[in-house]
């Protein structure tokens, strides 16, 4: 979104559904794993519109009697390769945990890191990148 002088600004929503899909590969004489492929590239066709959230969506995929896979598609600006791990742990933590969410630490509120982010010298941390990217002459 923007404001009215067009200053972008992200807009969080208090509350989004989460697109969920469930996917049976066990009908007889499929190739499961091939099955899985196809559904693989499927999903990879589907992109994401970055004015409508959530940018994830998940597809439960049983693939044997009492065999599942999760698919869990995201758009790139909503994770990284850090923050995918930190999902995926919390995510098995609490399927390990029946559903139970009070097995996940307390997040502190995203504007205590805006106010330690406000509090920083600027041009300290400038000049820390500066020193230890000196030197570098091409991309890193």
């Amino acid at each position: 979104r923007r404001r009215r002088g067009g200053q972008p600004v992200q807009v969080v929503p208090h509350r989004a559904t989460l697109p969920w899909a469930e996917a049976d590969l066990t009908a007889q004489g499929v190739d499961t794993e091939k099955a899985w492929a196809r559904l693989l590239d499927e999903d990879r066709g589907h992109g994401f519109d970055p004015a409508s959230p959530p940018l994830l969506r998940c597809t439960l995929v049983r693939t044997g009697e009492r065999r599942h896979r999760l698919l869990v598609t995201h758009h790139h600006v909503l994770l990284d390769g850090w923050s995918v791990s930190v999902l995926l742990r919390e995510l098995l933590a609490v399927y390990a945990a029946d559903g139970d969410s009070c097995v996940l630490t307390p997040v502190p509120p995203y504007r205590h890191f805006l106010q330690w982010l406000e509090g920083r010298d600027r041009a300290a941390d400038e000049a820390a990148w500066r020193d230890a990217l000196d030197g570098v002459t091409e991309p890193t």
